[in-house]
């Protein structure tokens, strides 16, 4: 693999249209656009921002909506205001996991081919981390991320990118059914 120091014109391009039909978010920012495809390694060999920070925001923002539509479409109130659930708790935490697991994350990345983006560093490039799921999933929570920073957490935004992302109703149903 040939190293690359940042993304070329194309390839931003290329990312920008892939993010916005699959999640329905076109990002205006082009630094926010590179950074999020900037692996720790790069970073720390070129002194730039890595996508950590969305990574972290981005894993944050997948949760909240996973639970946020599970609730809507399993709970409800009853009449005397007691919150009910049509399936047992661990029945929503395999929900939970199987939507937001690495394996599950990755293969959204590769479906979307964003991978080849990544910009790495020496050690990520000689260790070939590109193909790892827990890195695929990392740049989807990145993804994620960037869109709840610079929609400037915009609730209905981010339901939509997650849930398109995920294809929630679609895995939902299959899951509670």
């Amino acid at each position: 693999m040939i190293r690359r120091m940042y993304l070329n014109g194309k390839e931003k391009l290329e990312a920008r249209r892939i993010i916005q039909e699959k999640t329905g978010y076109i990002f205006k920012s082009t630094s926010i656009l590179n950074q999020i495809f900037r692996r720790s390694s790069f970073s720390s060999e070129t002194g730039q921002n890595s996508n950590e920070i969305f990574e972290f925001i981005g894993d944050q923002v997948l949760s909240y909506y996973v639970v946020k539509v599970v609730s809507e479409k399993c709970g409800s109130l009853s009449l005397t205001d007691d919150y009910t659930f049509r399936i047992r708790e661990n029945r929503f935490t395999l929900i939970k996991q199987a939507l937001l697991n690495n394996e599950t994350l990755a293969k959204i990345t590769d479906d979307w081919d964003i991978a080849k983006y990544l910009l790495l560093g020496r050690s990520d490039i000689k260790n070939d981390v590109s193909k790892e799921p827990k890195v695929k999933a990392d740049l989807l929570e990145a993804v994620i991320g960037a869109i709840a920073v610079e929609s400037n957490w915009n609730s209905e935004v981010l339901e939509i990118a997650v849930s398109k992302a995920l294809k929630i109703d679609e895995t939902i149903k299959t899951m509670i059914e």
